[in-house]
């Protein structure tokens, strides 16, 4: 009963990245919505004003599994054969209509990949979700063809399923640029999706909040300059596959703050950063990383030693392991 209910939930439309014209896909970097229902317009527009050119979305999933999977297959006349993923039953298209096959998996002829890297039989992902800001009745879809984004929210998925914790919930929805390369060995600039819950940043704040009104008197005694240490230059690393997690973190945004110093004010640059847990922190960066942190966007993965002052964090060394650039308008 549940499964149905959720199916017939009315759709406003896709959100994409891109879109496919003159047969050739255009990405954009930012997310959009298309509708082929003229009702859902209001809920587009709507849509545009709170992100247009964004590259990330707030999003909630109402269910346990947002995320489906499978394999589908096409040709001239469309859609000829699907698979869901971890399934040995396929359906496939006949003369008369559809019948159900065995699915040989890894070992179909239309699985291998040919010479440019291509196969016939493509794993593709459907995201379904609310954006509370535009409708909390109706859903969005986002079809995902790219593999890394897939991997990347079904990973994230199987982690919270994994200790324990409710995937319903809210979240960031957001866009990176990582360097991949293809079969051949071109190397492209990619986008892909990626996601935190926002439940351990409202707690975060909610804690700092909380913490500011008894914090003044105790500032005043602290010196929150943190001791020097060895710096080392900072670099990307591109090869993102075999990343050690260990302190890394990944950006959020930047900006910057007022504390007290020795009983005097001094403005610190600040990034907003959360870890592998989802654990959401202000910390402040040393002035020698700070133009380079400035250029990056959020999704920017970086590896940080941290070191508590007072009731302030100083990252007082910073290593970029993935960077993903601000756009900068012509």
């Amino acid at each position: 009963m549940e499964q149905t209910r959720l199916v017939n939930l009315p759709i406003i439309g896709r959100v994409q990245h891109g879109e496919k014209i003159n047969n050739k896909v255009k990405e954009y970097g930012y997310f959009i919505v298309k509708t082929q229902d003229t009702y859902m317009q209001s809920y587009v527009e709507k849509f545009d004003k709170l992100f247009k050119g964004k590259q990330s979305i707030d999003i909630e999933f109402f269910d346990e599994d947002p995320l489906s999977k499978k394999y589908i297959r096409y040709n001239q006349s469309g859609e000829v054969c699907r698979c869901p993923e971890g399934s040995n039953q396929a359906t496939q298209r006949v003369k008369n209509g559809w019948q159900q096959i065995a699915c040989k998996g890894p070992e179909c002829q239309y699985r291998q990949k040919n010479e440019t890297g291509k196969c016939a039989c493509n794993r593709i992902g459907w995201l379904k979700f609310l954006i509370p800001s535009v409708s909390t009745d109706r859903i969005f879809l986002m079809k995902i063809t790219g593999q890394t984004s897939i991997n990347k929210l079904d990973d994230y998925i199987k982690l919270q399923k994994s200790q324990g914790k409710s995937i319903k919930g809210h979240y960031t929805l957001f866009l990176k640029q990582i360097e991949q390369s293809n079969i051949l060995g071109k190397t492209f600039n990619n986008y892909v999706l990626d996601i935190f819950s926002q439940a351990k940043k409202q707690e975060s704040t909610q804690t700092t909040t909380n913490k500011s009104a008894t914090s003044n008197d105790v500032n005043k005694e602290q010196n929150l300059t943190p001791e020097k240490t060895q710096d080392n230059e900072t670099e990307t690393n591109k090869n993102t596959e075999n990343i050690n997690y260990d302190n890394c973190y990944v950006l959020l945004k930047t900006f910057t703050k007022n504390i007290l110093n020795k009983g005097q004010k001094k403005e610190y640059f600040m990034g907003e950063f959360a870890d592998m847990k989802d654990q959401v922190s202000e910390i402040a960066i040393k002035p020698e990383y700070i133009e380079e942190l400035s250029k990056c966007d959020l999704g920017t993965v970086v590896r940080l030693d941290i070191q508590d002052v007072g009731n302030i964090k100083f990252a007082v060394k910073l290593e970029f392991i993935q960077k993903a650039q601000k756009k900068i308008a012509a």
